[in-house]
């Protein structure tokens, strides 16, 4: 298929309201694209059922429009989890979507403006996230937890797993200023973004818990310094802060001074970056649980004693 275009589902289309882009159908007996939707066109309910029994399930956007497309997206994203609040599933899809497109839509080659872009969809994300984790009670809380981590692990439902996790145990240790859970939001989704520079297989293999090669786990290592440098110098957004950063560089650190990249101790590592390293670990566990168990996934952490701060756990112990 041409790569001159990106498909884009029924599903991101927002009713009334102009798309502010030209949206095309493809065909595939002469391999063409036809404009179907004008940019100035206002879709509607009748247009995208209209379009459903006509078994039409995906409309193309020329790359060209990439940018107007992305703002679309977050815009998609935040009317989408608007309508579906009561609906904890469909928020659950809707968000993990978002995060694959995340980690789709960004590379070490991305120019300026789709690195605006991206910073759009991470800023969309994740006020959806402390938004969408504040002010339940305990029983809705857990339900929107769980759907959330739960299903497969890509680098984006990873990250985004990573990401709830790291809001919910700082809420959990008394954080409510909404700056400290927006750099836990923003540090926990892009904590692992090194990777995008690490060969897919053995980002697969680490996610997957299986076994890595003493050449592959050298790669690994590198990822916390990797996605630190990439986005202080690649991004420049009001969302990546030096808290933010740290979180990047340091959650694989270590209170005994043993962990990646640089070794140091529990007394120099960034107290954020401590919180997401828990998350981290707790979302690669509890996801091999049927069903889902944080309590254990983190008394397997509390276990490791050398790699994480009992305190911290202690507390978070308390809430979950």
């Amino acid at each position: 298929m041409n790569e001159s275009f990106k498909s884009i589902k029924l599903t991101d289309l927002i009713p009334s309201r102009a798309l502010g882009f030209d949206l095309f159908l493809f065909f595939p007996e002469n391999k063409k694209f036809i404009k179907y939707i004008s940019k100035d066109d206002i879709i509607d309910n009748e247009i995208i059922m209209r379009m459903k029994t006509r078994c039409i399930h995906e409309l193309f956007v020329n790359r060209e429009d990439m940018e107007l497309y992305q703002k679309y997206l977050a815009k998609s994203l935040k009317y989408r989890l608007t309508n579906s609040a009561h609906d904890n599933e469909e928020s659950a899809r809707i968000m993990k979507q978002a995060a694959r497109n995340i980690f789709e839509n960004i590379s070490p080659q991305s120019n300026q403006s789709e690195i605006k872009s991206w910073c759009d969809d991470v800023i969309g994300l994740t006020n959806a996230i402390v938004e969408n984790l504040s002010g339940d009670n305990l029983n809705e809380f857990k339900e929107k937890l769980s759907g959330l981590i739960e299903g497969d692990r890509t680098l984006g439902e990873h990250s985004l797993a990573v990401s709830v996790l790291a809001v919910t145990f700082g809420m959990a240790l008394g954080i409510y200023h909404g700056c400290t859970l927006r750099d836990l939001a923003v540090g926990g989704l892009l904590h692992d973004v090194g990777f995008i520079e690490i060969p897919r297989q053995v980002v697969f293999k680490y996610l997957h818990n299986q076994k890595l090669t003493s050449e592959e786990l050298a790669l690994l290592i590198k990822h916390p310094q990797l996605g630190a440098d990439m986005v202080k110098s690649s991004i420049d957004s009001p969302i990546i802060t030096n808290k933010v950063i740290k979180i990047i560089l340091e959650h694989h650190e270590n209170i005994r001074g043993t962990g990646y990249p640089r070794g140091i101790s529990n007394m120099k590592q960034s107290y954020l970056a401590r919180i997401v390293g828990v998350a981290d670990n707790v979302a690669k566990d509890v996801i091999n649980r049927e069903p889902l168990d944080f309590r254990f996934s983190i008394l397997r952490c509390a276990k490791n004693d050398e790699a994480f701060d009992c305190d911290l756990l202690k507390q978070v112990m308390k809430v979950i």
